[in-house]
């Protein structure tokens, strides 16, 4: 009887194990479909999280400028994790005298170890070399890139130039032809920014400026090629940011010359006539002998772009930094929370009349009722919002060609959002592998 006993506990313990064997599969399985779900919403949460630090990132340095306060630019560059999970599924068997084991003494022990292990790397971007690319005006290439993108011809003139200098036939500077695009909050006419703001809505009245290109000024007279002399000493040269090209101009040019000219091609914004055509010319000479020389001048320069005007003038516009444009967003945001007039600048999206707010950040002290899209706090405890909302704009006050809307009551987003997306972008433009050397590393261990 008692052999009968051994043999059957040796039977049940095998369909035990065969059972317990199929049921540690079956839930490995199980456990490897929760950690692929959950490893798809941890990279989903990461994805979120990084957009989160980075708008806040920029929303606050737009309040340090708006205060005038040091500015501190931050960037989560990488977040690593781990995800692990087990199952151990076993039975015990009890290391005893076969005579005393029954049925009891065989029992599993089932156990579950999953963990989750993420760090995220911040980087201070302080470097030299990001400076020197922060505080440098973006070049007219990278204007013209956004231009052919199809961004709005408005927003970019109000967020990328910082003035416009015009320039008469002779290539002199025009008296008070200046017009510098930066709202001053202690001016409650804003009378340099109504200027900024009459000379483009000059430009954009029969449609969007046409943006063209042609080669980089000459540089000396042309020259014969003729010479194998020289023309040993101009290909080494050609390499250092100069080309050799055909001598234009009609004659009397000798065939045969070529001159040197700058590698970077020259960008100009030609406004359209009333019948809303334009015509980018082949050659900078097309645009007049009475403004070739000012078009010219103004060309040289990869940080100016070019308009031709009226009478042989020439505007030559200056852009910003990507510091600039941070300041420039910050100074907005001084308009709307510290001017005794409360108001936002507006612009108008090309084709239609519909007034967007430019950038919008309200302390939310005052407006609370607004729902934000993200908000911080800045040093002094002051919370700042980016409203979420699509509310229309109808309450518009102009001044000559600057139009404003009360800030009371709206929670629209406008342009807010692009804004600091270009700012984004820009900013991302200058980091270098230098600026990822030393980081300080944020780890959340969680079970």
């Amino acid at each position: 009887m008692r052999v009968g006993n051994h043999c059957l506990i040796r039977c049940l313990t095998g369909f035990a194990l065969m059972a317990l064997g199929t049921g540690c599969t079956s839930a490995r399985h199980g456990v490897q479909r929760l950690a692929a779900s959950h490893l798809a919403d941890t990279a989903t949460s990461y994805n979120l999280a990084i957009e989160q630090t980075q708008d806040e990132m920029l929303l606050l340095n737009v309040v340090r400028a708006q205060d005038n306060y040091p500015l501190y630019l931050t960037d989560a560059s990488k977040v690593t994790g781990t995800v692990k999970a087990e199952i151990n599924l076993g039975l015990k068997i009890p290391l005893v005298h076969a005579g005393s084991a029954n049925a009891n003494d065989y029992f599993g022990m089932p156990s579950v170890d999953y963990s989750s292990s993420p760090s995220m790397d911040v980087n201070l971007l302080n470097a030299k070399d990001f400076m020197t690319g922060f505080l440098t005006p973006i070049g007219t290439q990278m204007f013209a890139y956004y231009w052919d993108q199809g961004w709005s011809a408005e927003f970019l003139l109000y967020l990328l130039v910082l003035r416009v200098d015009e320039y008469d036939q002779n290539n002199e500077p025009v008296a008070d032809g200046t017009r510098s695009n930066y709202p001053d909050s202690h001016d409650p006419d804003l009378r340099a920014l109504r200027q900024f703001s009459t000379w483009v809505h000059e430009q954009l009245r029969h449609g969007r400026p046409l943006l063209c290109s042609t080669e980089g000024p000459a540089v000396g007279p042309p020259l014969a090629m003729n010479d194998l002399a020289q023309l040993k000493f101009l290909v080494p040269v050609a390499k250092e940011g100069l080309s050799l090209s055909p001598a234009g101009g009609p004659p009397p040019a000798p065939q045969g010359t070529w001159v040197l000219r700058q590698s970077k091609s020259a960008f100009f914004l030609v406004p359209r006539h009333e019948d809303g055509t334009a015509r980018c010319p082949k050659d900078i000479q097309q645009f007049g002998a009475d403004s070739t020389a000012s078009l010219g001048e103004a060309s040289r320069s990869p940080r100016k772009l070019s308009v031709p005007g009226p009478g042989g003038h020439t505007y030559a516009l200056s852009l910003r930094s990507p510091e600039g444009v941070l300041y420039y967003l910050g100074e907005l945001a001084r308009l709307e929370n510290r001017a005794k007039l409360k108001r936002a600048l507006l612009i108008h999206e090309d084709g239609s009349r519909s007034p967007m707010p430019l950038f919008v950040a309200f302390d939310r002290k005052e407006h609370g009722q607004c729902p934000a899209i993200i908000w911080v706090r800045s040093l002094d405890g002051s919370d700042y919002l980016i409203p979420r909302g699509d509310d229309e704009v109808t309450n518009v006050a102009t001044m000559d060609d600057l139009s404003f809307a009360s800030v009371s009551g709206l929670c629209s987003t406008g342009e807010t959002m692009h804004a600091l997306e270009l700012l984004s972008q820009l900013i991302g433009l200058q980091k270098t592998a230098k600026d990822f050397q030393t980081t300080n590393t944020v780890k959340v261990v969680g079970q």
